[in-house]
C-alpha cells in the first residue's frame, strides 16, 4: 500500500508540474524491440533503453530533429539487462533487476525506482523547449541534496543554485565562486541516483533555485539525452558512472610523489639550483614542472615564443641534457604547453596556411588580438591534422626524456563567440576543448610510447576526461585561507564527476604575501589529497626548502609520511581505476543516520582507512568534527579510540591535523625514500585498528613496478588479500597473494604487522602454525600496541596468530 501511494503522489506531480512547462504533449503509441521501448508522442519521440541493471538512457527527439548518434562522454555499451516491458490500460513498465520505470500512457509523465525505492519523476517525459533553452526537469524530494556539476566554490550540497554550464578560469577566487575550469552536466542524489546529460554546449543546472522541487538541466541545443543511474550504495554508482563514461588508468607511482613548481623556474640553472636544495635540505621529491619560461622569457605581453613549443636557447641552454640530468637522479620533468599560438610564433604561419588554427566566418584564421602575449591563434583540436601536428610536438619532448604535460588555458580561456572550429561553433564546443587535448596526448602516448603510463595536468576537460589520464587541478586559486576553504568539497564533488584526482595548487597560486601558517596548513592537507604539488607566483616561494627551519619541519614530516603511505595510496589508485571509487569521499558515503551528515563538506574519508578534518582557519585552536556511525574511530596520531554517531571537539596542534584512522582498516606503509625511484615493498608495515565490535576485516594492497601501461590488464602485478577473524578462542590475520605478479616484484618481504586497540598481552603468538619467542614481537601495555615481525614468503600464504 505504501508503495501504491508514492507511485499515486508521483503521478499528482506530474499534472503540477507538466502543465507549467508543456500542456500539448500527448501520448500516441509505443514499441518495444531488441530491449529499447520507443514512444510516440504528439510533438516528438522517445527512446528508452536500459544499459545494464543500474543505468538506463532516455533520448527525446522533437518531432524534425534527429539527436547526433555519438557522445564525448559516454564509452559503454548496452548490456543485456534482461528488461521486461509491461502495460496495461493507463501504464507502460520497464523493469530490470535494478532500476526500474513507470510512464504515464496519457501524457508519457516517468517515474523512476530502484528496487522499489522511489527515485525521482520526470513530468511529460521531462523534456520541455521553451524560448531559447531546451532541455529536462525532474522532480526533487524535500529533504533531497544534490551534488556534482563539476568544479565550483561552493558547499558540498548545491541545492538551492542555478549553475552556469562554461568552462572559465576564475583568477584569485577564495571561498566562493559559481563558474570555474570544469562544467560536468551531471548531479548526483543523496537518495543513491545520478543523472548525467550527454550535452556539451553552453547550458545550466538549476538544482531547485527557480523552482525548489524541481531540478532542471537547460542548453541552448545539442543532443537530448540522458542517463540516471542508481544502486544500492553510493560506490556502486560511481562504478556504474565510470563505466559509462570510462574508467581513470592508473597513474605512473611518481605522480603520487612530491613535486618542485612554481611560476616559474626562469633558467636553467635557477632549476638545477634549486633542485639540488631537495636532497640537500632532506625532502622527498619526484618532479619538476616548468612553466612557460622554459619556451620565452615568459612576461606578460614580451614572450615571443608561445606555440615554439622548444627550449628558449639564451635560458635554458642544454635544457634535453637537464632533463635527462634528472632522470638520472630519479626526478621526471614536466612542461607546461598552451593551445594558442602567437602570431610571431616560428609555427603560426605554418599553422594559419595549413588551416589547423581556428577560423572566422570568413574561413581564414581567427585572430585574438588582446590574448595577454599578444595577438594570437587557437589550434582546432578536433581536426585531426591539427592534432597530430600538435602530437609531433609532444613526442618530441617526450623522445628528450619529458616525462608529463601540463595542459594551461585550455578552458580556452579566450574563445570568441565568432569562431568556428571544424566541429562547430565555439559557445557549442567550448566545453570539450580540454577533453580533446587530452585525448590527443593520451592516444599519442597509447600509439608512440604504448609501455609508458602518461601524465596530463589539465586545467579543463569535460565528463570522461577522466579515461585519458586526466588530472585536472583547481585553478589560480587564492593563496588565502578562503581559497583553502574551498578546496575540499569542491574536490569531493569533482570526485563524484569521475575526476578523483582534482587537487589544488598547495599554498594557494594568486597572491604576493607570505603566510607561513597557511602554507603549513595548506601542506599538511595536502597528504591527504590526490596530487602533492605546491604552486605559487614567484613573489613568495613555493618550495619548502626557502622556509624557516620551524615551518621545515612540519613540512618535510607531512611529505615524508606522503612518501610512506605510498602502497596505501597506490592501492586507493587501483580502487578508482577498476571500481571507480573516488579517492576522496564524501563522510556520506558511509553515514547516511543524519540530515546533516549530507552537507559536511570540511571533513572526509581518504580511501577505506582515513578520515581527515583540515585546519581551514587561522589561529584554529578547535577542531569540530563528526566521526561517522557504525564504525570505531582511532585519533591518527594519539591512537585515542572513539566511538562512532557522535560530534566532537579536538584540541589542534600545530605538527598535524586532525586524522583518524577506522577501526578495521589495514594501512600499508614503507620507509621515506627520497623519490619514487627507490620505491620498495621488500619492507614493509601494516597497521591494523582493533575494535570489541569487529570480528572479520577485509582489505587489499595493490603492487607493480610502478609504470607499465595497464600492468593490471596484463597480469603484471600482485594483489594482496589481507583478512582479520577473530572468535572467542583467537585472533588471525592472514595474507596471502593471487598468482599474478611483475618484474623484480621481493618474493621474500619483511613485514612489520602493528597492532592497535590490543587491551591484552598476548599469551602466545603463531606464525604459520609456530611459535615464536618473546623476542620476535613486542607488546606496550600502555598504549595497548602490538608489534610482530616477520619474512613472508609471498608464493605462500602468511597467518598471523594471537
Amino acid at each position: 500500500m505504501k508503495y501504491f501511494i508514492s507511485v499515486l503522489l508521483c503521478f499528482i506531480g506530474f499534472c503540477s508540474l507538466g502543465l507549467a512547462q508543456n500542456n500539448q504533449r500527448i501520448y500516441q503509441s509505443h514499441t518495444w524491440k531488441n530491449q529499447i521501448l520507443q514512444v510516440k508522442s504528439n510533438d516528438g519521440l522517445l527512446s528508452i533503453r536500459p544499459f545494464s541493471d543500474k543505468i538506463i538512457e532516455v533520448s527525446f527527439e522533437k518531432n524534425g530533429f534527429t539527436n547526433p548518434d555519438s557522445s564525448h562522454a559516454v564509452v559503454m555499451q548496452p548490456q543485456n539487462a534482461g528488461a521486461e516491458m509491461t502495460e496495461n490500460r493507463t501504464t507502460i513498465m520497464l523493469n530490470t533487476s535494478g532500476i526500474r520505470l513507470q510512464m504515464s500512457k496519457e501524457d508519457c509523465s516517468i517515474r523512476f525506482s530502484y528496487k522499489y525505492n522511489s527515485l525521482t519523476s520526470a513530468a511529460q517525459a521531462g523534456f520541455f523547449d521553451e524560448d531559447s533553452l531546451q532541455g529536462f526537469s525532474f522532480q526533487l524530494g524535500t529533504k533531497e541534496k544534490l551534488y556534482g556539476t563539476g568544479e565550483r566554490a561552493l558547499p558540498l550540497s548545491r541545492r538551492g543554485y542555478r549553475l552556469e554550464l562554461y568552462n572559465r578560469p576564475h583568477y584569485g577566487y577564495e571561498a566562493h565562486s559559481e563558474l570555474m575550469n570544469y562544467n560536468i552536466p551531471m548531479v548526483m542524489s543523496s537518495k543513491k541516483y545520478l543523472i548525467y546529460f550527454d550535452n556539451a554546449p553552453k547550458g545550466f543546472i538549476d538544482l531547485g533555485k527557480t523552482d525548489p522541487n524541481t531540478l532542471r538541466f537547460e542548453t541552448t541545443g545539442g543532443k537530448m539525452t540522458y542517463y540516471l543511474v542508481a544502486g544500492d550504495d553510493f560506490y556502486q554508482i560511481l562504478d556504474a558512472y565510470t563505466d559509462l563514461t570510462g574508467k581513470q588508468p592508473l597513474p605512473p607511482r611518481w605522480v603520487l610523489g612530491n613535486f618542485a613548481s612554481r611560476y616559474g623556474y626562469r633558467t636553467e640553472a635557477q632549476a638545477r639550483e634549486i633542485l639540488a636544495k631537495f636532497p640537500e635540505e632532506d625532502f622527498p621529491v619526484d618532479a619538476i614542472i616548468l612553466d612557460h619560461y622554459w619556451y620565452g622569457k615568459g612576461e606578460i605581453k614580451k614572450s615571443v615564443a608561445m606555440g615554439d613549443l622548444d627550449w628558449y636557447a639564451p635560458s635554458w641552454p642544454d635544457g634535453e641534457g637537464m632533463v635527462r640530468d634528472f632522470l638520472k637522479k630519479g626526478v621526471k620533468t614536466v612542461l607546461i604547453s598552451q593551445p594558442f599560438v602567437l602570431s610571431n610564433s616560428k609555427n603560426f604561419e605554418y599553422l594559419s596556411e595549413n588551416k589547423l588554427l581556428a577560423l572566422d566566418d570568413s574561413g581564414k584564421t581567427s585572430i585574438i588580438p588582446d590574448f595577454y602575449f599578444g595577438a594570437a591563434g587557437l589550434i582546432d583540436i578536433f581536426k585531426p591534422k591539427a592534432q597530430d601536428w600538435l602530437w609531433q610536438q609532444y613526442k618530441r619532448l617526450a623522445l628528450q626524456g619529458v616525462a608529463g604535460s601540463w595542459g594551461d588555458l585550455g578552458e580556452p580561456e579566450m574563445h570568441p563567440t565568432g569562431m568556428r572550429h571544424i566541429a562547430g561553433k565555439a559557445e557549442d564546443v567550448h566545453n570539450i576543448y580540454g577533453h580533446y587535448w587530452a585525448k590527443t596526448i593520451f592516444e599519442g602516448y597509447k600509439n608512440d610510447f604504448p609501455a609508458l603510463r602518461p601524465f596530463i595536468l589539465m586545467r579543463g576537460g569535460f565528463a570522461g576526461s577522466q579515461r585519458f589520464g586526466l588530472i585536472p587541478w583547481s585553478g589560480d586559486v587564492s593563496r588565502s585561507w578562503g581559497g583553502l576553504q574551498a578546496q575540499p568539497a569542491l574536490a569531493l564533488n569533482m570526485g563524484l564527476a569521475g575526476l578523483a584526482y582534482m587537487h589544488s595548487d598547495l599554498g594557494g597560486f594568486a597572491g604576493d604575501k607570505p603566510n607561513e601558517e597557511l602554507y603549513g596548513r595548506w601542506l599538511q592537507y595536502g597528504v591527504f589529497q590526490p596530487v602533492y604539488r605546491p604552486h605559487m607566483q614567484d613573489a613568495v616561494p613555493a618550495e619548502p626548502v626557502f622556509y624557516e627551519d620551524s615551518i621545515q619541519q612540519i613540512v618535510r614530516k607531512s611529505i615524508k609520511l606522503r612518501y610512506e603511505l605510498l602502497p596505501y595510496h597506490y592501492t586507493m589508485a587501483f580502487q578508482n581505476h577498476t571500481e571507480g571509487k573516488p579517492l576522496m569521499r564524501p563522510l556520506f558515503f558511509e553515514d547516511t543516520s543524519h540530515e546533516e551528515v549530507l552537507e559536511i563538506g570540511d571533513t572526509y574519508l581518504w580511501g577505506d582507512a582515513f578520515l581527515v578534518a583540515p585546519i581551514l582557519e587561522a589561529g584554529q585552536k578547535e577542531r569540530e568534527i563528526y566521526l561517522p556511525k557504525n564504525a570505531t574511530w582511532y585519533d591518527y596520531w594519539s591512537k585515542k579510540r572513539y566511538e562512532g554517531g557522535q560530534w566532537m571537539t579536538i584540541p589542534t596542534q600545530a605538527e598535524n591535523i586532525p586524522v583518524f584512522a577506522k577501526a578495521g582498516a589495514f594501512i600499508p606503509k614503507v620507509a621515506a625514500t627520497q623519490n619514487t625511484e627507490e620505491y620498495s615493498s621488500a619492507k614493509m608495515s601494516i597497521e591494523f585498528y582493533l575494535s570489541p565490535n569487529i570480528y572479520e576485516a577485509y582489505s587489499v594492497v595493490y603492487e607493480d613496478d610502478g609504470k607499465t601501461r595497464q600492468a593490471f590488464e596484463k597480469g603484471l602485478y600482485e594483489l594482496w588479500k589481507l583478512a582479520y577473524q577473530k572468535n572467542k578462542y583467537f585472533q588471525k590475520i592472514t595474507i596471502q597473494k593471487d598468482a599474478n605478479t611483475y618484474e623484480n616484484a621481493p618474493q621474500y618481504r619483511e613485514i612489520t604487522l602493528q597492532i592497535f586497540g590490543a587491551n591484552l598481552a598476548p599469551k602466545k603468538v603463531m606464525v604459520n602454525q609456530k611459535r615464536i619467542p618473546k623476542s620476535g614481537y613486542r607488546y606496550n601495555a600502555t598504549t595497548g600496541e602490538l608489534e610482530i615481525k616477520t619474512t613472508w614468503n609471498s608464493q605462500n600464504t602468511l597467518e598471523i596468530v594471537w
